[in-house]
């Protein structure tokens, strides 16, 4: 095996998907909140899928982490901000049981039912999980961050916004 022989992930029109993760109708990071968004790095990073959803992209504005040898306190945890989009085919999600879990919000997303459930499960940083049915299988967003002044379930539920727009 040599370097750059592992498939890239697929496109998500050739998995069927009615949005592109990492393009959401155009915007891409423009479907964050300007404040989130990162200054220099335009392009999320496409996920690899796995046997749960079928396309995925990882938007990540977390500082950089130094470390010095032999300097304390260098590699102190940097402060994150990391969202995960996915979409998952028809099936393939159980929404039932994600509307099910203790915590969870019904939530709009642009005149679509969704849920969002906060928690601290991503090393006690706060997160928001927002999922919403669309005319083809179903749209996730995981938001992470201890980075900004925001409310992760504000910004997830604003760009699970946007792909309901963008996929119907």
């Amino acid at each position: 095996m040599r370097l750059g022989d592992l498939a890239a992930a697929p496109a998500a029109k050739d998995v069927g998907a009615p949005f592109d993760p990492c393009d959401i109708g155009g915007k891409g990071w423009g479907a964050f909140p300007a404040q989130v968004r990162h200054p220099q790095r335009t392009k999320p990073l496409p996920l690899r899928p796995n046997r749960d959803f079928a396309t995925g992209c990882d938007y990540s504005n977390s500082d950089s982490i130094s470390i010095t040898p032999g300097e304390p306190g260098s590699g102190a945890k940097p402060a994150v901000f990391s969202a995960i989009v996915q979409w998952w085919a028809p099936g393939a999600f159980d929404l039932a049981a994600e509307a099910a879990k203790p915590g969870g919000q019904r939530v709009d997303l642009a005149g679509r039912a969704g849920t969002s459930l906060a928690s601290t499960e991503r090393g006690g940083k706060p997160t928001c999980e927002t999922v919403v049915a669309l005319g083809s299988g179903t749209a996730r967003g995981e938001l992470w961050q201890d980075k900004f002044p925001v409310d992760p379930c504000a910004v997830s539920a604003a760009v699970a916004a946007e792909i309901v727009k963008t996929a119907g």
